[in-house]
């Protein structure tokens, strides 16, 4: 039963009870949703940090025996083209796409050459040995082991992109 003089109705909250209330429960959405976002940044920058060192690990076990000890210019290539292709971080990619420009120049080059000295040997080798003078004797010579030199460097890579071989094929097919 109630009491009949308590006549005292329930409070209602002030307007500005209210808006101190509002503003509080934005002040913390705001701080919550902050300290989120900013959590999300830092973890995010250690992961790309994590990936960027696996990334120049992986670089380091590839790069002193196929670039730096490499005289040859397939395997750099091959590596150069790979990682163009397949690295994570933008900023490492960029610079592998120009390496591998520079070796694709250097490599097309090499291929030029071996095709003009290439032709000019089979002319040579048509005439008749006692046909050619003392002087295209030298040049064939030279030639031939400049033409042997040429290959060496190219490694057989005369072909672009490499040879993809079946599964199936065993060695000797291929």
């Amino acid at each position: 039963m109630s009491d009949p003089t308590n006549t005292q109705q329930p409070v209602e909250p002030s307007k500005f009870e209210k808006i101190k209330y509002l503003i509080d429960l934005g002040k913390w959405f705001i701080v919550s949703v902050a300290l989120v976002v900013m959590t999300s940044i830092i973890d995010s920058g250690f992961k790309d940090r994590a990936a960027g060192i696996t990334e120049i690990q992986t670089y380091d076990k590839y790069l002193t025996d196929l670039i730096v000890l490499n005289k040859e210019v397939k395997p750099r290539w091959l590596l150069a083209q790979y990682f163009a292709n397949v690295t994570a971080s933008d900023k490492l990619r960029e610079r592998w796409v120009e390496y591998f420009k520079i070796l694709d120049e250097d490599y097309n080059s090499t291929r030029v050459i071996v095709e003009k000295v290439d032709g000019r040997l089979k002319e040579l080798r048509t005439k008749n040995e006692k046909d050619l003078t003392t002087d295209e004797r030298t040049e064939k010579k030279n030639l031939e082991e400049y033409y042997i030199n040429l290959i060496v460097q190219l490694k057989d890579t005369l072909r672009l992109p490499p040879q993809r071989h079946n599964v199936e094929q065993t060695p000797a097919q291929r």
